[in-house]
């Protein structure tokens, strides 16, 4: 899905409207959709108690829909109008007829005292914010700075209309205060401040709204990661597969006391479909690795005296990628970063001319940018912030003021496929963006790098078969990969919740992600 400025979708609004789309249409589908979406992410919303903030804009008439559409379904709605109602577009003043018309409890801000505002957030459960919308550029009023501070000082759940107010759609640039919302519901497409610095910290999960806008001419290289574009590039199986039809991935990984990180890796390609998964081990740990997975093949390799993989082992493992005919290679997981393991890894980056995803150690064991330049493999590289900071020689900071920016430099200027994970994961390949709206703070625990790295390996392995001149299997397998573990990670936070989720948890959802994207 296509990420927009706020006048390029100001644009099309308005070529919407002039098609014959009413402007009041649009808000009831707008209002709509976001009232589906909290059907869907909070458990018995019904019999929620919810407050809504409505400001004098189109955002305003958005959230009055959804307050009336909250109450026809039997929630209990209160509406707090933070701006003069004579002040109001006339979409938004019908909008408010039709929320008093049915029965809302609605007060205008200016008659309720600071300690009045406060009680009526901690008598709520949600608060909907449809203040300020996406052409918010600004100082924030005496009135809407309270009440947007005593909706951050409340810990309660927050729903943004379109953006967090405070937002500017555009830059990224936030007002004093700005809303922290816990989930965004962008209307038609995704603006570009949702994903800018500053902004980006204050959307919490994004979900888009179809309201009917359409955008085919759109130059924008950015886009938003949803299930119907995965289930495009999932292959179809054919019926007389068989298991050397989904690749065969071989996996560098473990060391000692790091053996759980190659199980992962191997648990989340076999969950996500490869065919066949080796790992390469090293020797003495093979016993161990024989007992902790089952599905998968063992490669027992040379060692160091750390129990890591030793440079010695590259022709074993170059025969054995002949031999078995290997289409991708995983390296990282848990390897250490000896310097024996490190030119390992730079002599199978410079002699293979496989797909290569590198992450974790697999990153840290690479002094600098020079051995990815020269690689003959083709690179799908998996880092943090800190990871890809080291790499440029850069502070992790530095990297997450400007995320989308250094990934993409990054990638273009060593031809590869960058994979910046964390809040808002970006893929990129060159200048071509994509960003993953799911997941959530339990899956930041050890282990969840290494089911994604196996997961974009199994699916390297399945999807190298069908690329095309259009498609980039690498790429295509990237963002699948990120979409699809997010999309377990919640599944998981869903049962366990985020304090106690594991990575193991998001191997067992891995299935359950798959049916969702294929299925619905």
């Amino acid at each position: 899905m296509k990420i927009v400025s706020s006048e390029q979708m100001r644009v099309l609004d308005n070529k919407a409207i002039s098609e014959g789309t009413a402007g009041i249409e649009l808000m009831e589908r707008a209002g709509t959709g976001l009232v589906r979406v909290l059907q869907k992410e909070i458990t018995d919303i019904v019999k929620k108690k919810i407050v809504v903030f409505v400001g004098k804009g189109n955002n305003g008439g958005d959230g009055l829909v959804v307050a009336r559409k909250l109450k026809g379904l039997g929630a209990q709605v209160r509406v707090i109008l933070v701006a003069e109602e004579e002040e109001m577009r006339e979409d938004t003043k019908t909008n408010l007829t039709r929320a008093r018309g049915a029965d809302i409890d609605i007060i205008p801000l200016k008659d309720l005292s600071t300690e009045k505002i406060k009680e009526e957030i901690f008598r709520s459960d949600i608060i909907v914010d449809a203040i300020f919308g996406t052409g918010f550029s600004g100082v924030i009023g005496d009135m809407a700075k309270d009440t947007i501070e005593a909706i951050n000082n409340s810990k309660k759940y927050v729903v943004a209309c379109d953006i967090p107010s405070g937002v500017n759609g555009n830059t990224g640039e936030v007002g004093d205060p700005c809303v922290d919302s816990d989930l965004t519901v962008t209307f038609a497409y995704p603006k570009k401040g949702l994903f800018l610095y500053p902004g980006y910290r204050f959307v919490g999960n994004i979900r888009a709204v179809d309201i009917g806008i359409k955008n085919e001419d759109s130059p924008s290289r950015w886009n938003m990661l949803t299930s119907s574009e995965i289930r495009e590039i999932l292959p179809k199986r054919r019926k007389n597969a068989h298991k050397k039809s989904f690749g065969h991935v071989l996996i560098l990984a473990g060391s000692f006391g790091m053996t759980g990180a190659a199980t992962l890796a191997c648990q989340g390609a076999l969950k996500v479909g490869a065919g066949l998964v080796t790992l390469g081990i090293p020797e003495s740990l093979n016993t161990i690795m024989e007992v902790k997975i089952t599905e998968a093949m063992t490669l027992p390799l040379p060692e160091t005296e750390e129990k890591s993989l030793r440079a010695k082992g590259i022709g074993e493992i170059l025969d054995f990628i002949e031999r078995r005919k290997v289409d991708v290679i995983v390296i990282g997981p848990g390897l250490s970063t000896n310097r024996s393991t490190g030119k390992l890894v730079k002599k199978i980056l410079k002699k293979v001319d496989l797909p290569c995803i590198l992450d974790a150690d697999g990153i840290n064991l690479l002094a600098s940018e020079a051995t990815l330049a020269k690689a003959k493999a083709k690179i799908i590289i998996t880092p943090h912030p800190g990871e890809l900071g080291r790499l440029l020689g850069k502070k992790a900071e530095e990297i997450q003021r400007e995320r989308i920016r250094h990934a993409f430099q990054f990638s273009e200027e060593n031809n590869l496929v960058c994979v910046l994970k964390g809040y808002q994961t970006v893929v990129t390949k060159g200048e071509d963006v994509f960003i993953n709206p799911l997941g959530n703070p339990g899956m930041a625990s050890g282990g969840s790098g290494d089911v994604l790295s196996g997961m974009i390996g199994g699916l390297v392995g399945q999807l190298r078969l069908l690329e095309t001149g259009k498609k980039n299997s690498l790429l295509s397998a990237a963002i699948c990969g990120v979409y699809l573990h997010s999309l377990a990670g919640d599944l998981a936070r869903r049962e366990k919740g985020e304090m106690s989720l594991i990575a193991s948890d998001i191997v067992e959802k891995i299935p359950g992600a798959v049916r969702e994207v294929l299925e619905n």
